[in-house]
């Protein structure tokens, strides 16, 4: 049974300066974005302590630690790269828990500082690794704009987002089929019926269904672009 536990440290309890000097000095330039003040010697000056979280339950991160991209598709024991460095992803499969990689997210972004610290103690080969990772605020590096989070965009018109969304899902075996307003759509009709016989397993459309369409079949509807319309989101 995994064992977890969380405990709030007052600011007394931080390590000395010189240690928390070291872990902030390449943060530092960064968090000037987020109004931290620094002392004289390189410490952060915040008073409102920090959150310990400890899981018990595992045998630590392995893998390569210096892995930078996506291990090959079957590869097993990167779990040092899918923890620090993916996000939207992982490495569960099937009904495993936090396989998106999503919930390491709210530690950093409740953070004071953006960040968060972590270390494993790895059973494999006994190393004890301290890591770090950080979100910024919309800041300028040697005068270019850079946002705190990455976002991605197909492109500027209706076409770009179906099209992406079909041949994505294609790729991951999915049954799909891509219907717009324009050159390079599905068969609008031929599609319908495909979804209602069970033929198709999604239909990536833009502008076309918003009302007048019933297929009980349809158990989900996944939104790839924000609406401020009320209306278009409940239709």
């Amino acid at each position: 049974m995994d064992q977890f536990g969380f405990a709030l440290h007052g600011n007394g309890s931080l390590p000395g300066p010189h240690q928390i000097a070291n872990y902030f000095a390449r943060l530092r330039p960064g968090l000037t974005y987020r109004d931290v003040p620094f002392d004289e010697n390189g410490v952060p000056q915040l008073p409102h302590g920090f959150l310990v979280c400890e899981d018990f339950g595992t045998r630590g991160l392995g893998g390569d630690p210096y892995r930078a991209t996506d291990p090959p598709d079957g590869t097993k024991g990167e779990d040092f790269f899918w923890f620090w460095r993916n996000i939207g992803h992982s490495g569960k499969t099937g009904d495993d828990l936090g396989r998106w990689g999503l919930g390491k997210t709210v530690y950093r972004a409740a953070s004071r500082v953006g960040c968060m610290l972590g270390l494993t103690v790895r059973h494999s080969d006994g190393k004890k690794l301290l890591m770090g990772q950080a979100v910024l605020r919309i800041h300028k590096h040697d005068e270019t704009e850079y946002a705190p989070e990455g976002f991605w965009c197909c492109g500027c018109n209706d076409a770009d987002t179906p099209l992406f969304a079909r041949d994505w899902l294609l790729t991951k075996g999915v049954s799909s089929a891509a219907v717009f307003s324009g050159e390079g759509s599905d068969s609008y009709g031929e599609s319908i019926e495909r979804l209602r016989s069970g033929e198709l397993q999604a239909l990536c459309v833009v502008d076309m269904f918003n009302e007048g369409l019933d297929i009980p079949a349809v158990d989900r509807v996944v939104m790839l672009r924000p609406t401020e319309s009320k209306i278009t989101f409940l239709q």
